[in-house]
Formats: C-alpha cells, structure tokens, sequence
C-alpha cells in the first residue's frame, strides 16, 4: 500500500492567499475564514485535491465552544463543524475524486495542554458531539 498525502496546512495557506486571519491567541483564528469565507476554504480543499491529496481535513480546528466566546456572535461549533465537513464534501464532488475525509478532533482550547484544558464532562461532550457529526461521513479522525 502507498503512502497517503495529507492535504497542507490550512493556516499558512489562507496567510498565503492574502486571507485576514486574526491572532490565534485572542481570536478564533481560522475559524475566521470558516464563517466569513467559506468558499476560500473549499478552494484551499480543490487545490489540496488537484495537487495529489487523498485526505483532506475538516477546518474546524478552531471551533470549539470554548474558543467561540471570543466571538459571541460566531454560529456554534456544532453548525460550523458540519459548515466544515460539508466543504470537503462539496470539494471532492467538484474535483470527482475518491479522496478521503480526516475529521479534526481539535483540542478544546489552542493547545492540549492538561492545565488548560476543560473538566472531563466537557471533553466528552464535546468529542462525543464531534463523533456523532462525523459518523458515517469521514474516513479518520485526526487529532
């Protein structure tokens, strides 16, 4: 069996196209993009695709409920994991391919980190949550 090819990181690639992308240590970062321009994402995916991918990843990395409320106007990170998973979806239906879907499973702050992270009630919510969109509809999770 080859090697699989991940897709590139998403980050550097909206810094790249001259995409706003707000301090990840005070903002939502990514998630930015992921809810005011969600066709750069897809885009970022088609590209990933058509330059010999066979997995792309989920963009929610920075939609979790605790890093939204530096947002309070931001959709929940429910609404934007599947926004995420949709535009994968949509990328390899216009490009025709057979690529794969990681779902991220991202830490519930910026870092996994133990000190920072929540109480355990809140991480099984959270990732159960995550499990449940994902279910049936990624071939790996990636965390």
């Amino acid at each position: 069996m080859k090697p699989l090819i991940l897709d590139s990181a998403l980050g550097t690639e909206l810094e790249n196209r001259g995409e706003y992308l707000p301090s990840f240590k005070t903002s939502i970062w990514s998630a930015y993009s992921l809810i005011h321009n969600p066709e750069i994402i897809k885009q970022i995916h088609i590209d990933n695709i058509e330059a010999g991918a066979d997995v792309i990843t989920t963009s929610n990395y920075q939609a979790t409920p605790e890093l939204l409320k530096r947002e309070p106007t931001a959709p929940s990170y429910e609404d934007l994991t599947k926004k995420a998973l949709e535009l994968c979806q949509e990328a390899i239906a216009y490009t025709g391919t057979d690529t794969k879907i990681a779902g991220c499973f991202p830490p519930i702050h910026v870092t996994f980190r133990p000190d920072l992270s929540s109480k355990e009630k809140k991480l099984r919510k959270l990732y159960s949550t995550l499990g449940s969109i994902y279910k049936g509809n990624v071939d790996v999770i990636i965390c």
